[in-house]
């Protein structure tokens, strides 16, 4: 049904207008489904807010599904900020600022060369600095087994813990992957070092 569906959505807002003094959030439906008058819960600050007004391709709307870029009108005017997350209440949304993540090495450098400084992770449209904190481990791909490593190389597939300098939000990769994948940036040159 679609009620089941609508209980399920998570919105992560990438921009705020004005139009004619209310504002809108905008970005793209990533799952479930949402309806005007709808119950929402905004991350961070744990806000609760009822939808008021749905845009689809620049026409008001009754409702919207996972996919659509969308802008919404909330009931409070409340500045939301770029990587908020509007959810259901009952969505699982993970707050921290540690956790574990598959990554593949794309730079030239090695992680070693780094020297565990800051790195910059892209999470969910903001920019958060932190680093990783473990590798804990790293396919062989030979046989395609989790071997123990104590670097990172080129093309390499490996499971890290990262540690960040803020709270974060977001979902399992399994729920919702783009609120479930991060870029993580050399902070010197502002190359991609790694997806995960």
């Amino acid at each position: 049904s679609s009620n089941a569906k609508s209980n399920d959505f998570q919105f992560t807002v990438q921009s705020s207008i004005k139009h004619n003094q209310q504002r809108f959030y905008q970005g793209n439906l990533e799952s479930g489904s949402i309806n005007k008058h709808q119950e929402i819960l905004i991350q961070p600050g744990n806000i609760k807010s009822k939808i008021t007004e749905i845009y689809h391709s620049a026409k008001l709307v009754a409702n919207a599904d996972a996919g659509n870029a969308v802008s919404i009108a909330i009931a409070e005017d409340i500045d939301i900020s770029r990587g908020s997350i509007i959810a259901s209440p009952t969505k699982q949304i993970i707050k921290n600022n540690k956790f574990i993540g598959k990554i593949i090495w794309f730079s030239e450098k090695s992680f070693s060369q780094l020297a565990n400084s800051e790195l910059i992770f892209k999470l969910n449209y903001k920019y958060i600095k932190g680093k990783i904190a473990d590798i804990i481990n790293s396919v062989n791909y030979n046989n395609l087994n989790l071997e123990e490593a104590s670097d990172i190389n080129p093309n390499d597939i490996v499971t890290v813990e990262i540690s960040l300098s803020e709270q974060s939000y977001f979902s399992l990769f399994e729920d919702n992957n783009t609120n479930g994948s991060f870029i993580i940036i050399d902070p010197i040159d502002n190359n991609i070092l790694a997806g995960g």
